[in-house]
């Protein structure tokens, strides 16, 4: 018996060792995210791009206006801001690959957002220079953020596209950033410059992308913040990806 076991072929008949091919796992796309869906998450992460880039410069136009002390001054609270804007994203970015990119961008709006609302009502030197400063922490490392979501998110075959236009953002608010800010200035008084900002659509359209919290975008966050809007990604992607599988990273 052992002996007619032993000489019974490895493999089916018609089938060799050279011919022999195992069953294949189901493979995973590299993410769950469609092309619709990628498009609309690079506009959200290109606009929160540009409010480092605005918030600096529809700032200049306004100088003369704020100019109640020496000019000396007024220029710190540019370097101030260029500085941190420098710093900031070497603090925020091991939150982001930690944490993940949604609650980061919440955490940096926050603090930026507050800062814009304080400047808006600043009565002092002391005030608009410190707060200049918190401006520049939550506005700065959305530029690196963002960069880090594009690659969570795109292959090599379509990531130069889609930077392209996340570039795009970074530029436009040195172009039309005075502009906007010396209308504003002129017309509004240079209060209005931090008054009409708001972020409310990025917190609640920009997804969760991290592939260590979520792998392909197929993994449900065990945080409450990371979930949504992730689970509406997922319901209406037209992307085929399988439940079961747990994406790799």
């Amino acid at each position: 018996m052992i002996s007619e076991v032993q000489n019974q072929p490895p493999f089916a008949a018609g089938t060799s060792a050279a011919t022999f091919r195992p069953p294949e796992a189901a493979e995973q796309p590299y993410s769950i995210f469609d092309k619709r869906q990628k498009a609309l998450i690079v506009v959200i992460i290109s606009v929160a791009a540009t409010f480092s880039g605005f918030a600096s410069n529809v700032y200049f136009p306004a100088l003369p206006t704020i100019a109640n002390v020496s000019i000396e001054l007024v220029n710190l609270t540019v370097t101030s801001y260029l500085i941190f804007q420098g710093i900031a994203p070497s603090l925020w970015g091991p939150i982001s690959d930690g944490k993940g990119r949604r609650i980061t961008y919440c955490c940096t709006f926050v603090v930026f957002l507050g800062a814009c609302i304080g400047l808006g009502e600043a009565k002092s030197y002391g005030a608009v220079l410190v707060l200049r400063c918190l401006q520049s922490t939550g506005s700065a490392s959305t530029i690196a953020i963002g960069s880090g979501v594009i690659g969570d998110i795109t292959t090599r075959d379509e990531r130069g596209g889609f930077m392209g236009i996340f570039q795009a953002g970074l530029l436009v608010p040195v172009a039309v950033g005075p502009i906007i800010g010396g209308a504003l200035a002129d017309c509004l008084g240079w209060r209005a410059i931090y008054s009409g900002i708001f972020v409310v659509s990025l917190i609640l359209l920009m997804p969760e992308t991290l592939r260590s919290v979520v792998g392909n975008g197929s993994r449900i966050p065990s945080n409450p913040i990371a979930q949504y809007p992730l689970v509406v990604y997922q319901r209406t992607s037209r992307i085929k990806w399988d439940l079961a599988t747990e994406p790799a990273a």
